[in-house]
C-alpha cells in the first residue's frame, strides 16, 4: 500500500475517501482529518485545503483525536 510507504498522494486519496465515504470507506471525518493532516505537512496543496475545510465541521475533540491519531 502506498499510503505505508509514506506517499503523500496516497495519505490525500485516503483523506478523499473518508471524507467523501467513497472507495468502500464509511464517511469519517476524524480519519479524513488525520489523512489530510499527514499529506499537508509533507507540502501537499490540495489536502491542506481539505484539511482546513472539514476542520470547519469538526469540533476540537475531533480534531484532537484526529491529531493523536496522526503521530507515530
Amino acid at each position: 500500500m502506498a499510503a505505508a510507504d509514506g506517499d503523500l498522494s496516497a495519505y490525500y486519496e485516503l483523506g478523499v475517501a473518508y471524507s467523501t465515504g467513497s472507495h468502500g470507506a464509511g464517511c469519517d471525518l476524524i480519519e479524513a482529518h488525520k489523512w489530510f493532516n499527514l499529506a499537508a505537512v509533507g507540502g501537499h496543496e490540495e489536502a491542506q485545503f481539505c484539511r482546513a475545510e472539514i476542520y470547519e465541521e469538526m469540533t476540537a475533540r475531533e480534531i484532537a483525536e484526529a491529531q493523536r491519531r496522526a503521530c507515530p
